[in-house]
């Protein structure tokens, strides 16, 4: 049985400085095709997850190997309409503990404010 993948919308989060008061700067890259992801509304029930920040979790996103280390503070997005932000670090999973060739997940909000 194939396993139904998609391809999401990543934005990572772009280094922009400061403001003139100190304060960091947020924007983003142009958005990346990521294929070969998984999508899965709301939270993994098997996983020990926590919810970062307090924030509310709308959905959960695998992704294949090489894109743990550009998901902290990035945008995604399922059809580029909806953005969701990730919540707190990627996890990764350890070498060989997942079939496939997905190597972390990301826990998902609304990122409309």
């Amino acid at each position: 049985m194939t396993p139904p993948v998609v391809t999401l919308r990543v934005r990572p989060r772009a280094d922009a400085g400061t403001d003139r008061l100190g304060n960091e700067v947020v924007r983003y890259a142009d958005a990346v095709s990521v294929p070969g992801c998984l999508w899965a509304p709301g939270t993994p029930a098997d996983l020990a997850t926590d919810r970062p920040d307090g924030a509310d979790v709308t959905a959960t996103a695998h992704l294949p190997m090489g894109w743990a280390k550009y998901l902290r503070g990035a945008l995604v997005s399922l059809d580029g309409s909806e953005w969701l932000r990730v919540l707190g670090e990627p996890r990764e999973f350890p070498a060989g503990a997942v079939p496939g060739p997905w190597c972390c997940y990301v826990l998902l909000g609304r990122a409309d404010g």
